[in-house]
């Protein structure tokens, strides 16, 4: 759902960078249409004065001989105001000096730029969308603002510069405009709908597609979880199969001892001794039923495993540090809980009242290392040497099955339970585990 999220989210981002783009190409060309539409209207008027200057030209030379520019230029002005369209013309000398203007009424308007006498420019143009008669004639009556067309022109009649400015009604190219802003929205509308329908098109595939290959890739990853869920529960139950065998070895010491007992009435002591060993062992087989049934299937962090240890004891004197970067999952991460909850239990019970156990959580390139240190004096040397077997370990107040139980369930996750060291300062134990036990690693910082 995120990805086709992020899919029209970009396809969206794209269609407002493209109708965006779009926007400044339609205006730079209805910029350049407009100006295309004025100088059409220019390049007419253009052509119409220089035809009309050679013909007053020739005629005047042929009629009196004379070649007067400015009757010349007069002529031309005479027959140039009669064209449709044009409202006024003045006629400036090459300084752009106001000379006569076509009407009377016609205001001496500025000065045209000195530029526009220059003999290589032919004619220039400027649209005017609201303006007053006023502002061209004289006269003292009110009229509403209009649209105009300037064009400045030149004729050489005689060699002399002359200057003629146009005044045009400009409802024809108002017209024109509105009808070119017309054309450009419908066809930059349509151009960017169908870019975005193109570009949805696009979405929809691709959204399509990846919601194929993430339904095959959720397939893959249930398929995936049973595989893992079976061989959790294969590495669980041959785990408990082993603690199982030894719980039912051990009980058959205490069981023979009842069975003398019963043939012999003075083995008193026998009895009461057996029967207190099979109670211990089935407390241990009810305790590790327990949390397994209560194992959760959560991955767990170091915290998390803190947090159930703490829980689990209850006890001031249990001290949990370190950090783990990364996440076990959840029924391995219940099997070392089960592991350490042995260890951490045989330390308590022979540890004095104000004597803290310390368990700790360090991290390499390569292993996990669960560390849990006593301080209550150390074990004897003989149980050293069996202190993992189920028929010899005996610790201060009994260890019961405790690690036994501890290393086979070590074993089942690829891990390693160990004495470090044990001596008058107390007993170290420590639970090696493999890296890739970690169902999720995270890089610690090197700070």
């Amino acid at each position: 759902m995120h990805s086709k999220t992020s899919i029209f989210m970009g396809i969206g981002a794209i269609s407002l960078l493209f109708g965006a783009i779009l926007a400044v190409v339609t205006m730079l060309i209805r910029q350049e249409m407009r100006q295309e539409i004025i100088q059409r209207d220019a390049r007419i008027l253009g052509a119409i004065t220089t035809m009309l200057a050679e013909d007053a030209e020739l005629r005047y030379g042929n009629i009196n001989g004379s070649h007067d520019p400015i009757l010349i230029a007069g002529e031309v002005g005479i027959l140039a105001a009669g064209l449709e369209g044009v409202v006024g013309i003045s006629l400036h000398d090459s300084e752009g000096q106001f000379i006569e203007g076509f009407p009377e009424e016609l205001l001496p308007l500025p000065v045209i730029p000195p530029a526009l006498a220059d003999e290589d420019t032919t004619q220039a143009t400027h649209y005017y969308e609201a303006m007053s008669e006023a502002s061209i004639f004289n006269s003292n009556e009110l009229s509403a603002s209009q649209a105009f067309v300037e064009v400045v022109t030149t004729i050489h009649p005689g060699d002399t510069t002359i200057l003629l400015r146009y005044w045009i009604e400009g409802d024809n190219v108002q017209q024109a405009f509105r009808a070119l802003d017309a054309r450009l929205a419908t066809q930059s509308g349509g151009s960017w709908l169908i870019g975005v329908i193109i570009l949805m098109a696009i979405a929809c595939y691709y959204s399509h597609r990846l919601n194929e290959r993430q339904q095959e890739l959720d397939a893959k990853n249930s398929e995936l979880h049973e595989v893992i869920l079976d061989n959790d529960m294969y590495a669980k139950s041959s785990a408990l199969g082993s603690i199982a065998a030894s719980l039912i070895h051990d009980l058959r010491t205490p069981l023979a001892n009842l069975q003398l007992a019963i043939n012999d009435p003075d083995q008193a002591s026998l009895v009461i001794e057996s029967a207190e060993r099979i109670q211990q062992v089935i407390n241990d087989i009810v305790m590790i039923m327990r949390d397994q049934n209560h194992a959760r299937s959560l991955p767990y962090s170091w915290q998390d495993i803190a947090a159930a240890l703490s829980n689990s004891f209850q006890d001031d004197r249990l001290q949990i540090t370190g950090e783990m970067h990364g996440e076990v999952p959840g029924p391995k991460g219940g099997l070392i809980l089960l592991c350490l909850k042995q260890v951490i239990g045989n330390a308590l019970r022979a540890s004095q009242a104000a004597s803290p156990v310390i368990v700790t959580c360090d991290q390499s390139a390569d292993s996990i290392r669960l560390s849990v240190l006593d301080h209550a004096g150390g074990l004897p040397e003989a149980a050293k040497n069996s202190l993992f077997r189920p028929v010899d370990g005996q610790l201060a107040q009994g260890c019961g099955l405790g690690l036994m139980i501890a290393r086979q369930i070590a074993h089942s996750i690829n891990g390693e339970l160990a004495l470090l060291r044990s001596d008058e300062n107390g007993s170290h134990f420590v639970l090696h585990l493999p890296l890739c036990i970690l169902k999720t690693q995270v890089v610690a910082n090197p700070a």
